[in-house]
Formats: structure tokens, sequence, C-alpha cells
């Protein structure tokens, strides 16, 4: 049988103590919002690129036009999934060591996510009434 000298047991349970206390404390994530906004945005992106795409518009995007060419939809999907994944990945090891730089480029990469979906929306809105006209819309 294990014993602990009295020292060494109030010792190790205040450890444990303080080990519970800040798993507690401790985000499982550190940028959630900003996790969102990318969430939002890359879902968008998809929807606008599929609706471009089926206007007869094109992709801009080298490495993303050969999957799609290659792989259609599910393939635009994944490559989305491992690039969020990617960056998710980065920020958060990068705001493990410097929150606040961490912060910072979640920040900016909800910035670069949100560029296709404007530029996307955008032409969307300005060819709006051609694509009513054509029943696409």
């Amino acid at each position: 049988m294990l014993s602990l000298h009295p020292q060494q047991l109030a010792s190790t349970v205040s450890q444990a103590i303080a080990l519970i206390s800040s798993l507690r404390t401790q985000r499982p994530v550190l940028y959630p919002i900003s996790y969102a906004l990318l969430l939002l945005l890359a879902v968008l992106d998809i929807l606008t690129t599929r609706f471009t795409l089926s206007a007869g518009g094109c992709e801009l995007n080298t490495i993303a036009a050969r999957v799609i060419e290659h792989l259609d939809v599910p393939g635009m999907v994944a490559l989305k999934f491992v690039s969020i994944s990617a960056v998710l990945i980065i920020c958060e090891h990068v705001g493990r060591a410097r929150f606040m730089l961490g912060k910072k480029l979640a920040g900016s990469c909800v910035m670069i996510a949100s560029t296709p979906v404007v530029i996307g929306g955008g032409q969307i809105a300005l060819n709006f009434e051609i694509l009513r006209q054509a029943g696409m819309i």
C-alpha cells in the first residue's frame, strides 16, 4: 500500500485541484467567434461559387478550378474543409504561444476569406436582372 506523508498528500491534493481548476477555465478553442465566421464564409463561398459556375462563370483560383474540374462539388467542399482546418490549427498553435498574434492572424484570415464571398456576391448582385430574365433566380 502506498503511504504518503500528510504534507505530501496535501501538496498532491492541492496540485490536483489547481490542475482541475486550470482545465475548467481553459477554453477548448481560443478564437471561437473568428472560427464561426470562417465557417460561415466557407459555406457562403461554396454557395456563391456553385451559383456562379451554374450561371456560366468560372473559378479564378487555379487550384480550386482543378479540384472542381475533377471532383465537382464534393471536391470543392473537401478542399474548403482542408483549408479551414489548416487555418484553425495554425491559429490555435500560434495563439497558444502568443495569444494576441494568434488573434490578429485569425482576424486576418476572416478578412481574406470574405474577399471571394464579397466578389461573388457582387457579381450576382450586378447581374441579378440578367440572371432573373434567364430563369436562374
